[in-house]
């Protein structure tokens, strides 16, 4: 072994951006994971910093991008599941007829 130090592949994070963040980006980074430790075998150094350096901004562009779409998701769950626990007045269906009207205003007056 020689005393040159080898750039880190992240191919366990391209791994999980990958399956849990944005898949795309995810693939890109595990290609450029490997070419940094095909780099690293053969020794050369720079090709090996260049490819880990652009690992690394696609594996933090993923993750930034799953998080966002998470935060999307749940802010959206919460404004549906609001709407359908509490609708409001122009949510609520309107009376069919005659009948129900007079059942609405028969349970209005008993509350």
């Amino acid at each position: 072994m020689t005393g040159v130090a080898h750039a880190p592949t992240y191919l366990g994070w391209s791994i999980f951006n990958t399956l849990c963040c944005c898949l795309p980006l995810g693939i890109i980074a595990i290609v450029f994971s490997c070419r940094t430790d095909t780099a690293n075998l053969i020794g050369d150094t720079t090709r090996a910093n260049a490819h880990s350096s652009l690992a690394k901004k696609l594996n933090i562009a993923s993750l930034v991008i799953g998080i966002f779409f998470v935060i999307l998701y749940i802010v959206f769950y919460v404004i549906v599941y609001q709407n359908q626990m509490f609708p409001t007045r122009t949510q609520l269906p309107a009376p069919r007829g005659f009948a129900d009207a007079i059942q609405i205003s028969a349970h209005v007056g008993r509350l």
